[in-house]
């Protein structure tokens, strides 16, 4: 997908039944990124996302998994 931000490459780890759905739990095997806004969808609205302040998503999760390098 192109105009995607991210995108991750799952087979498939767990398939639950939930009642009148399905859950669906992934191994993720590669993944993409890259930057820009995302788009959330909440309330049967979309709408636009802002960072918190003080928050830096790359260097979090650098010191989570020492780097995505």
């Amino acid at each position: 997908m192109p105009d995607a931000l991210a995108c991750f490459e799952c087979e498939t780890h767990r398939e639950i039944e939930l009642g009148d759905h399905w859950l669906f739990v992934g191994r993720v095997m590669r993944f993409g990124f890259r930057e820009g806004a995302p788009l959330a969808f909440h309330g049967g609205k979309y709408g636009a996302v802002t960072a918190a302040p003080g928050a830096h998503a790359s260097s979090d999760l650098d010191a989570i998994w020492g780097g995505l390098g």
